[in-house]
């Protein structure tokens, strides 16, 4: 029986993100396919998919993704994800959110188009002040401190 998009999009999350199973790629994203938005001027393919989940596990554990909203129409799929983690290097508690909108066809991904709340991710991991949003609105310029950082 072949799944619904949703459901394949929610076993890529699970198995990717939660679980840092990069086979998922290969079972459920079309070779020629690519994902826009996720960051900014980067088609990501398969390769890249699998270095930015590496990433993710990298800076947190115990990873948790929820479809909190989900529109399904034909071959595309639209969802709300919040993602709860633990920081590894302070065990901050994290929390965010994202939208992944995604078209399948005969079992496998062709288009992915995804935005994340990387902002409140890095702030939830220490690595941006608290309100850097609201601070940023105001027209302040946020400085680095720290020596290492300086050019």
């Amino acid at each position: 029986m072949q799944l619904t998009p949703k459901e394949m999009l929610n076993r890529w999350l699970q198995e990717l993100w939660v679980h840092g199973n990069n086979s998922i790629l290969d079972e459920l994203l079309a070779d020629e396919a690519g994902a826009v938005g996720l960051i900014p001027d980067i088609a990501m393919k398969k390769a890249e998919f699998a270095v930015l989940a590496e990433a993710m596990r990298a800076l947190c554990s115990d990873i948790q993704v929820q479809i909190t909203h989900a529109v399904e129409a034909g071959d595309w799929v639209a969802v709300r994800i919040r993602v709860d983690a633990v920081g590894i290097h302070e065990s901050r508690p994290v929390q965010a959110t994202g939208q992944i909108m995604a078209r399948a066809v005969q079992g496998k991904f062709h288009e992915l188009i995804s935005q994340f709340d990387f902002l409140t991710l890095f702030e939830c991991l220490g690595q941006m002040p608290e309100n850097t949003l609201p601070i940023c609105l105001t027209g302040q310029q946020l400085t680095w401190t720290s020596p290492a950082l300086k050019a």
